[in-house]
C-alpha cells in the first residue's frame, strides 16, 4: 500500500526545482508555449481549468496562466496530504519560502514573452481534495497533468484507466496539456523514502493512448547523463492537443 500522505513535498521540490530549472523541464516549458500559441489559444478565454494530481508543482500552472480568464478557476486537485499542505502554503497563505522556488520559473517565462505570474495563479487557484479516478465528465475548459498516470502504478491498465478518467472530464474542443515520465522504474520523493511506483510507458505507448481522444502534437526530451533528473528513466513526454 503506497503513503501517498507522507509523501516529502519539500525534499521533491528542494531536489528537483529547486537548486536549477532543469534542461527537460526548460524543454517542456518551451514546447508548451510555442504549442500553445501555435493552436491560438486566445489570451483569458479559460474560464474552469484544472491540474489534476498537481503535486508540489507550481509551473504547468504558469504555463497556462494566461490564459486564464479574469474571473476564472484553476483547480488543484491532489490526492495526497502532504501535497495538498503544501499547495495550501503556497497558494492560499501565500508562503514567500514555498513560492520563492517558483519565481525563476515565472522570470524564465516572462523573459519568453508568456505573460504569467504567480499573482495570476495565486487568484484563480481553488485547492481540492480529489483523485484523478473521480472527475467529473465533460467539466474543464482546460485540464494539465503532469507526471501522475505512470507514476502511481505498475499497471498499464491503471494508467489506461487514469488517462481516461482525465480526458474524458474535459469539455469537447477542451485543451489537454500534459506530461509523463518515459520509461521510467519507479522513484522516490527523498533518499530516505520509499520507492514509489512507475508504469515504464515507451514514446510510442503514450501516444497511442492519447489517439482516441483528439489531435495532439508531442515532444520527447532529451538528457545526458550528467543532465538527468535521476537514473530509471528515458525522457519525458509532453502532449498539447484538443478533445474531440
Amino acid at each position: 500500500m503506497v503513503d501517498w500522505d507522507g509523501f516529502d513535498s519539500h525534499t521533491y521540490v528542494n531536489q528537483n526545482y529547486g537548486r536549477r530549472i532543469l534542461q527537460e523541464d526548460l524543454q517542456i516549458m518551451r514546447f508548451v508555449m510555442d504549442e500553445l500559441r501555435d493552436l491560438a489559444v486566445i489570451p483569458e478565454s479559460l474560464r474552469l481549468a484544472a491540474d489534476i494530481g498537481a503535486g508540489p508543482n507550481l509551473y504547468p500552472a504558469l504555463l497556462l496562466a494566461p490564459y486564464l480568464h479574469g474571473k476564472g478557476t484553476l483547480e488543484f486537485v491532489e490526492h495526497s496530504a502532504a501535497n495538498l499542505a503544501y499547495l495550501r502554503d503556497a497558494l492560499e497563505r501565500g508562503d514567500g519560502a514555498t513560492l520563492a522556488v517558483w519565481a525563476k520559473f515565472e522570470r524564465l517565462m516572462r523573459e519568453s514573452g508568456h505573460r504569467t505570474s504567480l499573482r495570476r495563479v495565486r487568484d484563480a487557484a481553488v485547492v481540492k481534495a480529489g483523485s484523478i479516478f473521480d472527475l467529473p465528465v465533460s467539466h474543464y475548459d482546460a485540464v494539465m497533468c503532469f507526471f501522475v498516470a505512470e507514476s502511481i502504478t505498475t499497471d498499464p491498465a491503471v494508467f489506461t484507466t487514469a488517462l481516461d478518467s482525465l480526458l474524458r472530464s474535459l469539455k469537447p474542443g477542451g485543451l489537454f496539456v500534459t506530461a509523463h515520465m518515459v520509461g521510467s522504474t519507479g522513484y522516490q520523493a527523498s533518499p530516505e523514502a520509499p520507492e514509489y511506483p512507475a508504469c515504464s510507458m515507451s514514446m510510442a505507448d503514450i501516444e497511442k493512448s492519447y489517439i482516441p481522444y483528439g489531435p495532439f502534437r508531442s515532444t520527447l526530451t532529451r538528457h545526458t547523463p550528467e543532465q538527468a533528473l535521476r537514473s530509471g528513466y528515458d525522457g519525458m513526454a509532453a502532449l498539447v492537443g484538443r478533445r474531440d
